[in-house]
Parts: C-alpha cells; sequence; structure tokens
C-alpha cells in the first residue's frame, strides 16, 4: 500500500511539472508570436513610401485588425522604433518608422 501512495506522489510530481512545462512553452509561444508580429510591423513600415503608413492600412498590411495592430504599435513606440503621429483631419494614426527603427532593419 506505502508502494502505491509513493507512486501516486511521484506521478502527481511528475503532472505538476508537465503543467508547468506545458505553461511556459505556451509563454514562449505567445512571446515569439508577438516578436513575429512586430517584426512584419516594422518590415510594412520600412516598405511604404517615406516609411510611413495610416494605422488602417498597416493593420490590412500585417493581417491585424486595428486595436492589437495598435496595440503592437504603442509598443513599438515605447521601445523607440516607430513614431506616431495624430492625424487631426482623418482621425487616422500615421506610423512612422524612427531612425533607431530604420538602423534595425
Amino acid at each position: 500500500m506505502k508502494d502505491l501512495k509513493e507512486f501516486s506522489l511521484s506521478y502527481y510530481l511528475d503532472e505538476l511539472k508537465r503543467r508547468e512545462g506545458k505553461k511556459a512553452q505556451e509563454e514562449v509561444s505567445a512571446a515569439l508570436s508577438a516578436t513575429t508580429v512586430s517584426i512584419e510591423v516594422l518590415k510594412a513600415i520600412k516598405e511604404a513610401k517615406d516609411h510611413k503608413l495610416p494605422l488602417t492600412t498597416l493593420a490590412r498590411k500585417v493581417n491585424l485588425k486595428i486595436a492589437p495592430c495598435q496595440e503592437v504599435c504603442e509598443h513599438l513606440r515605447d521601445e523607440g522604433l516607430i513614431e506616431i503621429e495624430p492625424d487631426q483631419e482623418t482621425g487616422n494614426d500615421w506610423i512612422k518608422l524612427s531612425d533607431k527603427g530604420m538602423g534595425l532593419l
């Protein structure tokens, strides 16, 4: 009977390790996905005329909805890789590659 309890505890600990490993894998996968999207955004801006695009056009080019694209852009702005310039006439932000962003690509 004691062996069964030890086996159960061992199995339980292994299961916990496996679940933690899966969670870590999901976090790494999410981080890689975010990095890939960020690179796609930067490349799309670099390929654009004057290295700038309206947010809606950028979102279409990288196949994202506007809100997630805006989040990516805000993160890239915080990193100093892009500049976000509001357009008062259209209400659509212009996303421009910064010098640091140009140097990165």
